[in-house]
Parts: C-alpha cells; structure tokens; sequence
C-alpha cells in the first residue's frame, strides 16, 4: 500500500488501491472519520 502518513500519496495511488482492494476504501473512511 502507498501510504504517507495514513494519508494517500496521490490520486493515482488512491484509484489504483482501490481497483486492487475494494475492501480499502472502508479502512481510508475509518481513517478520516
């Protein structure tokens, strides 16, 4: 995964992690919440 900080590094990374793990989106809104 392609962290900085619990944050995303950049868009790219972010849809890119997604597509690979549907599941990630619901740890990033943990996160953000």
């Amino acid at each position: 995964l392609i962290l900085e900080n619990g944050k995303i590094s950049s868009q790219g990374s972010y849809d890119q992690l997604v597509k690979e793990n549907p599941h990630f989106l619901d740890l990033i809104k943990q996160q953000t919440l």
